[in-house]
């Protein structure tokens, strides 16, 4: 499936006019969701523009691709990460261990944050067995 943007003349980053001169295209290979049990890759016409008022080069940016993948799939990745190993992760979806590690690293720092953010429920306490101490 092919995707291209609707917006005809986006602005610069750098100056803020709108660019109308189109550099280049290029073709990216995006990773969705899979379909009915197939996977799903979108194909992403790139562009690059030229800005006429500052010769500033810039690429065109998606909202919802983070990489070489949907936001859809990462979420789906890092929600499958909660549940089963990295090494099924990846089998699963058919995406590099890297890949995945890459997505659940920052949502494990979150999650350990929010953790230490409560208190503690339970407290226990064990003394150690040792052979020369009694108890009284």
């Amino acid at each position: 499936m092919k995707v291209e943007s609707t917006v005809r003349r986006p602005r610069c980053v750098a100056c803020g006019f709108r660019c109308s001169r189109v550099h280049e295209r290029r073709v990216h290979e995006i990773r969705d969701l899979e379909v009915s049990g197939r996977a799903t890759v979108l194909v992403w016409l790139q562009r690059r523009f030229d800005c006429e008022h500052c010769e500033h080069r810039s690429s065109e940016q998606h909202p919802k691709f983070d990489g070489r993948l949907t936001l859809w799939l990462a979420r789906r990745l890092v929600a499958d990460a909660q549940v089963m190993t990295i090494r099924a992760v990846v089998r699963r979806h058919g995406v590099g261990w890297s890949t995945v590690m890459a997505l659940v690293k920052p949502w494990s720092h979150l999650i350990a944050g929010h953790r230490r953010a409560q208190r503690c429920r339970v407290l226990s306490v064990s003394r150690p067995r040792c052979a020369n101490a009694t108890v009284t």
